[in-house]
């Protein structure tokens, strides 16, 4: 007999959860990229009632009761009402057609046959994470930085961009463009040119890093005096959209973090996330979001407007240059290490 008084999760071994009737993906896509985990939504925008999130072209509601976060089909198995647009009342999410009462884990306390279709999830560095599907084990970003009460966090509000989560990574991970799309936030000089630098794999996914000149200075580090900045930027890509920036500036001991993650709504529609943190101790929220907004704003327009909308995993139908060195690990790796936009074997 079911305990009415203790949320159990309902066994969904018996489903098999398939793509959406409305996918944008390659079914072959959809299936490798649902086993990944994924950023829904700040942990501390889930409060209160209900939050309607998608992933994959998949209607999600995400729900927190004192057991912790949930995270569901926002589907009804009961006249398949969207369940998102409920309430909670006393730890749990209240069905808004008829009143069923669901608990932690989606258990229906009223039918337990209604219970929701569940999704593994985690909260990981401030941030709600799930997966569809468990067939393999993929790691999470590994941001240590958030563990240090010296790196405080600012948490820039997410925005959703009308472009693929491969092409926001490519963009975020790309230091050719920097003198041209960001001459009035942080960008070098045009004629600059670049270092050669080497992208390693790691086991988790990529790593580079490589020195550059910044036109002014955005640095709180008590070096007013410096009107352009020598820093050294460490990428590291954690597959399949995760990325920690770290901006190592030279001449003090300050350094500067940027903690990017997307989340793929559909094949042309991602959520960003992004965390902003430095060593100080004393971080200034106001700057460095002001800073992330500014220079977002000069990236958005540009990656949106980018054709084709998903990034070609054949490396033929694209022009490179030297400075695209990421670009074309990460291509091949999707591919090679993942089978993304592989071709369909006959």
């Amino acid at each position: 007999m079911w305990d009415r008084e203790q949320p159990l999760r309902p066994n969904m071994d018996f489903a098999e959860i398939f793509a959406p009737g409305s996918n944008s993906f390659r079914q072959e896509d959809w299936e490798i990229l649902s086993q990944f985990w994924h950023p829904l939504a700040f942990s501390h925008e889930i409060r209160g009632d209900p939050v309607s999130e998608k992933l994959l072209d998949m209607n999600l509601v995400i729900y927190r009761t004192s057991h912790g976060i949930t995270v569901a089909r926002d589907l009804s198995l009961y006249k398949g009402t969207r369940i998102s647009s409920g309430k909670m009342d006393n730890d749990y999410l209240i069905c808004p057609f008829h009143g069923l009462r669901y608990a932690y884990q989606g258990y229906c306390m009223d039918r337990p046959a209604f219970s929701l279709i569940t999704f593994e999830s985690k909260e990981h560095c401030g941030i709600v994470w799930t997966r569809l599907k468990r067939n393999r084990e993929y790691p999470l970003p590994n941001w240590a930085f958030l563990d240090s009460d010296q790196y405080i966090p600012v948490f820039i509000p997410s925005e959703i961009w009308k472009a693929s989560a491969s092409r926001h990574v490519e963009n975020f991970n790309d230091v050719a463009h920097f003198p041209f799309v960001h001459a009035s936030t942080f960008g070098g000089e045009e004629g600059d040119p670049f270092p050669i630098y080497q992208v390693r794999n790691e086991p988790f996914g990529l790593s580079f890093e490589l020195p550059y000149t910044e036109v002014g200075n955005r640095f709180p580090d008590g070096r007013p005096d410096l009107k352009d900045r020598q820093v050294v930027y460490r990428y590291q890509l954690t597959f399949p959209f995760s990325t920690c920036l770290e901006v190592d500036v030279q001449g003090s001991d300050f350094l500067h973090v940027i903690l990017d993650t997307v989340c793929p709504r559909s094949a042309r529609e991602s959520k960003i996330f992004q965390i902003l943190t430095d060593n100080s101790g004393e971080l200034n929220a106001e700057l460095w979001l002001d800073d992330a907004m500014a220079i977002n704003s000069e990236d958005r327009p540009l990656v949106e407007a980018q054709t084709p909308e998903d990034v070609p995993l054949d490396l033929r139908e694209e022009v490179h240059i030297p400075a695209d060195r990421f670009s074309l690990e990460y291509r091949r790796a999707m591919s090679n290490k993942f089978g993304l936009g592989a071709p369909i074997s006959s």
